[in-house]
């Protein structure tokens, strides 16, 4: 298949229509992964919210902050794991979706060998573009100081002109290497930048394909927020009556319809909108590789694909 961006752009939407399941799937995903996090972080929270109101309308010592730093620790500590591991299973099952759409049991979700490396790749990657943004903003500053010492018009032109050069490095840099994921899961093995080789020559086109799915990843959460309301208020009705009353358990028992539509219609449009926002660099893989999908064994590696000129 050759690569279309505007083809690509929609594949979110064919993987829903191919397996509508995927959706209550990875729903599952996330309620487990948040179940699991307030399992574990629960206790945390609940004994630092004493100590903040405690500390309401004054100015803190270090000694008196330090249980709250610690207790921050240990939650970051928790979550920050838990995050990588659904991150590297949804973003692995989303691939998976469009390289193999015939392997679609649990929702295409695995815990294998492909997580770890999707989660080993994806971590490496994100220090490396932490990195950039410091030294991007590190060399805006610096010019911008540096000219604006000499001259204020000058200086604030030069920031502006600076800033959005280095917004726009840092939004190549994320496109050339935006199909790591999908290289990672298609060719079994670890690929921290063979995307760039890949995408040479294709960035106006990725960058379309993607303006274009994140322009409908906003769609898919205004018309959620439509569907949502009307179900919003039916589960608020009598709220108000209930809440005069003051007595906790008829409280609880009120929230508690509320609570499961908000977090059932969060769950479907996250889960629509992750679809929307990733299939496309998997269908974008296929396309520039000119491979079709259900790959059934490890692929030519994306270094034997030559590209077109270079931006």
């Amino acid at each position: 298949m050759a690569f279309s961006a505007t083809e690509s752009a929609f594949e979110g939407f064919r993987v829903v229509r191919r397996n509508p399941l995927v959706i209550l799937w990875w729903s599952l995903a996330y309620l487990i992964f948040f179940a699991v996090l307030l399992a574990a972080v629960g206790g945390p929270i609940l004994a630092m919210l004493p100590q903040l109101q405690a500390l309401e309308g004054s100015e803190p010592s270090m000694d008196e902050l330090m249980p709250i730093l610690n207790l921050y620790g240990t939650i970051l500590l928790i979550a920050m794991p838990l995050g990588i591991l659904l991150g590297a299973v949804l973003n692995a099952a989303v691939a998976r979706s469009v390289l193999s759409p015939g392997s679609s049991a649990f929702g295409f979700m695995r815990l294998g060998m492909d997580e770890v490396r999707v989660a080993v790749v994806t971590f490496v990657l994100a220090l490396v573009f932490i990195a950039i943004y410091v030294a991007l903003v590190g060399v805006v500053a610096a010019a911008t100081m540096a000219v604006y010492s000499a001259n204020e018009g000058a200086g604030v032109a030069v920031g502006i002109l600076a800033g959005l050069t280095a917004i726009f490095i840092f939004i190549w840099m994320a496109i050339r290497l935006s199909l790591a994921v999908p290289i990672v899961v298609a060719e079994n093995r670890f690929a921290f930048f063979d995307s760039w080789g890949l995408t040479k020559g294709r960035f106006w086109s990725l960058l379309g394909m993607t303006l274009i799915a994140f322009v409908m990843a906003i769609v898919v959460s205004v018309l959620g927020a439509i569907i949502a309301m009307p179900l919003q208020f039916m589960g608020m009705a009598g709220f108000e009556e209930t809440i005069s009353g003051g007595e906790m358990e008829s409280i609880l028992a009120a929230i508690g319809p509320v609570v499961i539509v908000a977090v059932v219609v969060n769950l479907i449009i996250s889960t629509l909108q992750f679809a929307v926002l990733y299939a496309p660099f998997a269908s974008a893989y296929l396309g520039l590789t000119g491979r079709g999908g259900d790959l059934e064994s490890p692929v030519e590696p994306v270094a034997a694909v030559s590209g077109e000129p270079d931006l």
